[in-house]
């Protein structure tokens, strides 16, 4: 529990500079095979799945609150190619930024969750 709680907190730090895994391993003082082990019994996914949802969630949270471009937000979220963080947004959620934007917005009320 407690290493999920410094993962989560480590990630919370780190998911913008989109650091390895062995970051985030070493920085815990286990191997990355480990960490997979924690993230999989603590959050029940793969510590990749871990940082991309983290990615996601905060990529849902701009594309809804703020009046940032999806381009912005995938550099924000330091994504080097907007296009890529598209691909990755509609792999995550089954739509595209613009759309989930769009959709989101004409929702009165709606809300973001993962």
């Amino acid at each position: 529990r407690d290493r999920m709680a410094r993962l989560h907190a480590l990630v919370g730090a780190h998911y913008r500079q989109h650091q390895p895994a062995a970051f985030y391993a070493e920085t815990l003082g286990i191997s990355v095979t480990h960490l997979n082990r924690v993230s999989r019994s603590g959050a029940g996914k793969s510590f990749q799945q871990l940082l991309t949802d983290r990615l996601m969630t905060e990529a849902r949270r701009n594309l809804v609150f703020s009046l940032l471009s999806v381009q912005q937000i995938a550099y924000d979220l330091g994504y080097a190619d907007p296009a890529y963080f598209s691909r990755t947004f509609l792999r995550a959620t089954g739509e595209t930024p613009g759309a989930f934007r769009k959709r989101e917005r004409s929702q009165p009320g709606s809300s973001i969750s993962s």
